[in-house]
């Protein structure tokens, strides 16, 4: 099965996440693709992760993370359940989304 060239879809201004449609010669498999850069996100939060703060409290800013990301969180449940998500905040995967150090 051959693949046509990609199609654009769009392009997010908010986030500039892109879309794309790909199919294969037949038009009867297709795929969207969305791909989004998210370096400068992760060079806001390493820089803000290097500033002074202060202590940990409520309504503390804790993370910035791509839109995609936060989708993934809601579709898997773990946006609900706060325990999940201090686990999610705390993995050590997860910290290039940080904008403090230490642990939630």
């Amino acid at each position: 099965m051959a693949i046509t060239d990609p199609r654009f879809l769009d392009r997010d201004p908010l986030s500039g996440a892109v879309s794309y449609f790909y199919s294969d010669e037949t038009g009867e498999n297709y795929t969207i693709v969305r791909t989004e850069d998210i370096e400068p996100l992760l060079e806001m939060n390493q820089w803000a992760r290097n500033q002074r703060h202060g202590r940990w409290g409520e309504m503390t800013h804790v993370a910035s993370m791509p839109m995609s990301v936060w989708y993934d969180l809601k579709q898997k449940g773990i946006l609900e359940d706060q325990t999940e998500l201090t686990r999610w905040h705390n993995a050590s995967e997860n910290q290039v989304f940080r904008v403090r150090p230490g642990r939630v």
